[in-house]
């Protein structure tokens, strides 16, 4: 029998909408603009798992 990893990129198989709602609660309460750092982690995000 073969050994198989997989991970979890889209959020199919791990609600990840409270790691989110946490994300922009942190920007909110150190006075960042939401939007961008929500969009700054998604850049790096993508470039971990592309790279």
């Amino acid at each position: 029998m073969a050994d198989i990893l997989t991970f979890d990129c889209y959020g199919t198989l791990i609600d990840t909408s409270t790691f989110w709602e946490e994300l922009e609660k942190i920007a909110t309460e150190h006075g960042i603009n939401k939007a961008l750092m929500v969009n700054t982690y998604r850049s790096f995000e993508e470039r971990l798992m592309y790279g």
